[in-house]
């Protein structure tokens, strides 16, 4: 089974939060057990989390999520999938044979992911800018995705 490839087309977000939001509620309707996000950096990481804290702070199920993410680096959701955040930096724990979301990455930075992943899997740029993965775009065709009012994502 070949990896699946997704992005998020940053040109129809108003910032970079909603770009990881909309990969996020991707990664959350996976089929695999094991999903990992990969930040290329820890100062990524908490800025993110810190940020979907800070913006969806009454939503009790996000809250839980966002902060076990930031404190313990993983989450068991219950009846479903275990999420675990991952720095790219040394190096993405290798065979994850599961769905990575990776946030503000580049083309590189996706290559790692891919091989990371081996042949099964998922992968879901959130970039932090268009040009930084316009080349693995070219590449690799993968689906862009955009999410309506309701967060829900969608593959166009």
């Amino acid at each position: 089974m070949p990896l699946d490839r997704f992005y998020v087309p940053i040109e129809g977000h108003v910032n970079k939060e909603a770009a990881f939001l909309c990969g996020f509620q991707w990664l959350l309707g996976r089929p695999e057990p094991d999903l990992r996000i990969a930040f290329n950096s820890k100062d990524n990481l908490e800025d993110v989390f810190k940020a979907m804290l800070a913006k969806y702070g009454s939503d009790k199920t996000l809250t839980q999520m966002f902060t076990a993410l930031l404190k313990h680096r993983y989450v068991q959701i219950q009846n479903g999938p275990k999420i675990t955040a991952v720095l790219l930096n040394p190096r993405l724990p290798s065979h994850a044979n599961g769905a990575c979301l990776g946030v503000w990455v580049d083309t590189k930075q996706l290559a790692k992911i891919e091989t990371a992943l081996g042949p099964v899997g998922a992968v879901c740029a959130a970039p932090w800018g268009k040009l930084d993965i316009d080349a693995w775009v070219q590449t690799n065709s993968p689906a862009p995705l955009e999410c309506d009012g309701g967060g829900e994502t969608q593959t166009t």
